[in-house]
């Protein structure tokens, strides 16, 4: 069950970062250029394959495919990315943009990969669960929902906040 509950965070998390990034895919390409690893023509191409990854290893940790190769690949991401994180925070900046509007996510990317890692670490010593086709299929559709409900509560504040500076006024 702890180990069900790992999976689905994990998977949660990626397809949310995925969710938000192809969300606003100008915004996916200036965070990728902001970390000064490629520019130009080249962002475009690391984007694509950050989105293809991300939405991968969500859909392999709802489905329990590639065991632990689907654990080297997200350990070696976020360990990409924390490596990544703290050279732009010696630069400066502290929000790493991963998940798009999502703020809260944005703020401590450092403890979250590291948390991340740790419970893709300790996983390995829990019970295998039994993934069906069927029940996987729910939980996908359950994580799907969940990410959509988050951007409507995102849209939602936002209208307050437009509607309470009197930008937008429902009539």
């Amino acid at each position: 069950m702890i180990r069900l509950f790992i999976d689905t965070s994990i998977a949660l998390l990626f397809m949310s970062a995925f969710y938000f990034k192809i969300k606003k895919p100008r915004d996916t390409v200036r965070n990728i250029q902001a970390y000064r690893v490629v520019s130009g023509a080249w962002a475009i191409g690391a984007a694509i394959v950050l989105l293809f990854a991300e939405l991968s290893i969500a859909l392999c940790y709802i489905y329990d495919w590639f065991g632990l190769w689907r654990d080297l690949a997200c350990v070696g991401m976020l360990a990409a990315f924390l490596y990544l994180v703290l050279k732009r925070k010696n630069e400066g900046q502290t929000d790493c943009g991963c998940f798009g509007s999502i703020r809260w996510l944005n703020r401590s990317p450092l403890l979250r990969n590291l948390a991340m890692c740790l419970a893709i670490v300790c996983r390995e010593w829990l019970p295998a669960r039994t993934a069906s086709a069927p029940d996987s299929t729910l939980l996908l559709m359950l994580l799907v929902l969940l990410v959509l409900a988050s951007d409507a509560v995102l849209l939602i504040r936002t209208f307050k906040e437009y509607s309470s500076y009197g930008n937008l006024r429902a009539q």
